[in-house]
């Protein structure tokens, strides 16, 4: 995070300011007794979710903290009150509802560059400061555990708890943070805290999107305390694209932020998302600790198989398995081409290190265009197996397999084009709440929109001047190209969410009536 050293200066300020929100943390994780030299785990919900819970706990022990086949901090304990997780009020806002107008992720900052106390990470911060400390008061020691957002408030917080950046490896603080939008080299919000330029030079020039409660500054520390970070491939919250300009990686990102992302825990839940062996055999990339890198106390992980199978891109998932079988091999490398040189499905440069977006990834066209060439000859030999038994292909066409005539589902919807028993005030009240949901979706679609026309543009503009004043003529004109191509399809993924979310309230408004 830029202005990082400057920030210690205030500190004294956060804590005086930060009264109100302990007094919050007080009265959700009262004062407690357990013995000392305990490893107490501090489990911390992402978006939507305040209080864990006691299933999330045990889920975010059983898969990562403590998992039998790989454990990274064996013997954590959860002491009352934090068997059911700590509370943050980041969990009281979704992300993607008709009600993400009124999420202010890490936006405004405060006079030392952190959050400030009217952000949903800047009361998490304060919340989690006090919990660290109320352990280390009692002679025990701390693991915390983010996801997602409350990844980037426990990142933010060892900024705060280190503010000079001086290696902690035996303070009795340790992290352990999965789909971290912070990631340094992956996530969200590092990728837009500044731009490379063709000639690999890292320029500091952060995207902010105010209306949207966004801060482009935030990468999780790789040198201050013990930490594992694990991502999964293609989760594009915390594995986005570095190389934008490629449209089909940006959306394969953005689908797997609403197909990938919520699913680090489900297996505990339902036997989907990755599995204990998945995640125990999560590639250990380069920057990490226990390969020997300097300056890093963190070791990052990849999980690339869900299910022992390697991780399909989501935008490969969502087609028809012939097409699939056709653009297999075409497809994924076209999307890999995002994060490097069309291998893997993130980027393969140090994971410890703060990368943000360029133009070109380093590889030469005759070699994307033979590549290409060779997955499309394997494409089509695949798309012709899978046409050897056409009847296969074609399910929907039996009229048996429906188990209805065409009479019978005529019948139904004329049967249930309306329902006698809805009385005039169901129905009114029934329009009254579909009117509501509607006018409601305008506000967050009225952020979208303002941040595109407003803040994006003035970004766009400092991008172009600043290359223009190196003298930096393709990153002039292409750095603005790429940054947009991968905000609008971001702006446009999140604002159908929206729009999604609306038709199903009101669909749902609507049920039983007509």
């Amino acid at each position: 995070m830029s202005g990082r050293k400057a920030r210690w200066v205030g500190l004294g300020l956060v804590a005086t300011a930060s009264a109100g929100v302990l007094g919050l943390s007080a009265m959700m994780n009262p004062a407690f007794a357990h013995a000392d030299d305990s490893d107490i785990g501090l489990v911390i919900g992402g978006s939507g979710l305040p209080i864990p819970g006691s299933g999330y706990v045990q889920a975010a022990n059983g898969l990562y903290i403590d998992n039998a086949l790989n454990p990274i901090y064996p013997g954590t304990t959860y002491p009352d009150p934090y068997a059911n997780g700590v509370f943050t009020p980041e969990g009281l806002y979704p992300l993607t509802s008709a009600g993400v107008h009124q999420l202010l992720l890490n936006y405004p900052t405060d006079a030392n560059g952190f959050p400030d106390l009217s952000s949903s990470v800047g009361q998490g911060m304060a919340i989690l400061e006090n919990d660290i400390a109320s352990n280390a008061a009692a002679g025990d020691t701390s693991t915390v555990f983010g996801y997602s957002q409350s990844s980037t408030i426990a990142s933010y917080v060892m900024q705060q708890l280190d503010p000079m950046g001086k290696p902690e490896p035996n303070s009795g603080l340790d992290f352990l943070l999965i789909g971290d939008p912070s990631n340094p080299n992956g996530g969200l919000l590092e990728r837009f805290a500044g731009f490379e330029t063709t000639s690999g030079q890292t320029v500091s020039d952060p995207l902010n999107l105010p209306s949207l409660g966004f801060v482009f500054d935030s990468a999780t520390p790789a040198d201050d305390y013990p930490t594992s970070i694990y991502t999964l491939e293609y989760d594009g919250f915390a594995d986005f694209p570095r190389y934008p300009l490629d449209f089909l990686s940006d959306l394969n990102a953005f689908l797997g932020i609403a197909e990938l992302h919520g699913t680090y825990l489900n297996f505990a839940l339902n036997g989907t998302g990755p599995s204990p062996e998945d995640i125990a055999d999560a590639k250990l990339l380069p920057g990490s600790e226990a390969l020997g890198t300097t300056d890093s106390l963190t070791n990052y992980y990849m999980i690339d198989t869900i299910d022992g199978d390697p991780v399909t891109p989501p935008l490969v998932s969502l087609l028809p398995e012939p097409l699939q079988a056709l653009l297999g091999p075409d497809l994924p490398y076209l999307i890999n081409l995002g994060y490097g040189d069309g291998s893997l499905g993130y980027s393969d440069t140090p994971a410890n290190v703060p990368t943000p977006f360029g133009l070109f990834p380093d590889v030469s066209l005759s070699t994307v265009l033979s590549t290409l060439a060779t997955d499309t000859g394997q494409g089509i030999t695949a798309f012709g197996n899978e046409l050897s038994d056409p009847a296969a292909l074609l399910p929907s066409l039996d009229p048996a397999s429906s188990g209805q005539s065409l009479t019978d589902v005529l019948s139904a919807l004329s049967a249930d084009a309306a329902n006698p028993a809805a009385s005039l005030t169901d129905i009114v009240n029934g329009i009254s709440s579909a009117a509501s949901t509607a006018y409601s979706t305008l506000l967050p679609l009225a952020d979208i929109g303002n941040a595109l026309l407003t803040s994006v543009p003035a970004y766009d503009a400092s991008l172009i001047s600043d290359n223009l004043a190196n003298g930096d003529i393709l990153d002039a004109v292409g750095l603005p190209i790429a940054a947009n191509t991968a905000l609008d399809t971001l702006a446009a993924g999140f604002a159908y969410e929206v729009i999604s979310n609306a038709a199903s309230q009101i669909s749902a408004d609507f049920s039983g009536l007509f």
